[in-house]
């Protein structure tokens, strides 16, 4: 009798730079007409709130990991518009049980992209991930990065 092998996942870090890059340069074919433009805004812009966002999660206890994996796949499907939170939010939940994140982190990370958009709330957000990738996407619209 022959033990099926079970399929090997993923590493989420791994996964998740290589899904948010491979979207960036499909954004770039489609504005540009070539997947390496001269500057690369969308992964920039990743790359600089993954920074910031796990920079901010050391200081104020948030999870780590879900912070990180939320700013990563946080404007992975900015393709649709505003309803890209959203959009992103479904893409992690299906994304990230192929990888070897931790399942039960997966909603946090979707609530937390999920509520990345817009420049207030009405409400204030009560999942601190939520806040730590709010906050950082902010901080690098308005320039403050080099607080860090």
């Amino acid at each position: 009798m022959s033990k099926k092998k079970a399929k090997k996942k993923l590493p989420w870090r791994t996964a998740v730079q290589e899904a948010m890059l491979a979207a960036t340069i499909r954004e770039a074919v489609r504005r540009y007409g070539t997947p390496t433009p001269p500057f690369n805004y969308r992964w920039e812009h990743v790359t600089t709130i993954v920074v910031l966002a796990t920079k901010l999660a050391e200081m104020t206890g948030a999870d780590r990991d879900v912070v990180e994996a939320a700013a990563w796949l946080h404007d992975i499907r900015k393709d649709a518009g505003d309803d890209h939170p959203r959009e992103g939010a479904n893409f992690a939940r299906e994304f990230l049980p192929q990888t070897d994140f931790p399942k039960k982190k997966i909603e946090r990370v979707a609530q937390a992209i999920e509520d990345h958009m817009g420049l207030w709330r009405d409400e204030p957000l009560t999942n601190l991930e939520s806040q730590v990738l709010w906050d950082a996407d902010k901080l690098s619209k308005i320039g403050l990065t080099a607080v860090f």
